[in-house]
Formats: structure tokens, C-alpha cells, sequence
């Protein structure tokens, strides 16, 4: 691949706790195209974020520490507003909570092919 080509690849920040979740997703998406990175907490996502090259971050809702994934997406998103961001959660969330405006979830357990279509959901493709 040249470096045209990596440039406009999507790089996806996964940020999950499970580290077998974390590499499988991580597996995934490089199988289907796209550049990982990788943080098993909300504050080594941040870390990462503020590197700058993030264009999607996929994150599980409940993580350890002090930052969950939805406090996470809000201290990301102003950090870098173009930022698109797909929930992960094995957890039943409300009505209100999924149909907020830009907000994408993908509910644990799923498949190659559900996350194939969120990424799509979240990228506009």
C-alpha cells in the first residue's frame, strides 16, 4: 500500500477493557480495512486522541476508571470535533439514550458483519 493510500484509510481508537474483545475487534477492522489503535481505558484513549490521526473511536459504555465511554466520546469530540464515535455495550439502554442525534451502538455480543455495518453507519459510507 502507498502512503496515499494509508493516509486515507480510517484509523479506528478501539477502547475496550476485554483485551481478547479489544484484539478481535481490532482484527476485524483491519480485515475490513481499517487502521487500529488500541487503549484499554477511557484515560489512555485520551492520551491517544490527543495525538491527533483518530477519524472513528469505537468504544465499549463501561470501562475502568473515571472516565466511562460516554464521558470519554464528549472529552474526545471536543478535542476533535470531525471525530465519529460507535458505542459498544452489552448493557440494554434506553430509548433516549440510542436515539440521541450522531450516536451509533452496536450491542455486545456481535458479529463481523454487525460491526461492518456500524463502521458504515458511522463513516457515511
Amino acid at each position: 500500500m502507498n502512503s496515499t493510500a494509508l493516509e486515507e484509510t480510517p484509523v479506528v481508537l478501539v477502547v475496550e477493557d476485554d483485551d481478547a474483545l479489544r484484539e478481535l475487534v481490532c482484527d476485524w477492522l483491519q480485515e475490513l480495512g481499517y487502521r487500529t489503535e488500541q487503549a484499554s481505558s477511557g484515560a489512555d484513549a485520551l492520551a491517544l486522541i490527543s495525538d491527533g490521526g483518530i477519524d472513528v473511536l469505537f468504544t465499549d459504555v463501561i470501562l475502568p476508571g473515571a472516565i466511562d465511554g460516554f464521558e470519554l466520546s464528549i472529552a474526545a469530540t471536543q478535542r476533535n470535533p470531525s471525530l465519529r464515535v460507535l458505542f459498544a455495550s452489552g448493557c440494554a439502554w434506553g430509548p433516549n439514550q440510542e436515539d440521541e442525534p450522531g450516536t451509533t451502538f452496536l450491542h455486545k455480543p456481535f458479529i463481523k458483519a454487525e460491526l461492518a455495518q456500524s463502521m458504515r453507519v458511522v463513516s457515511g459510507a
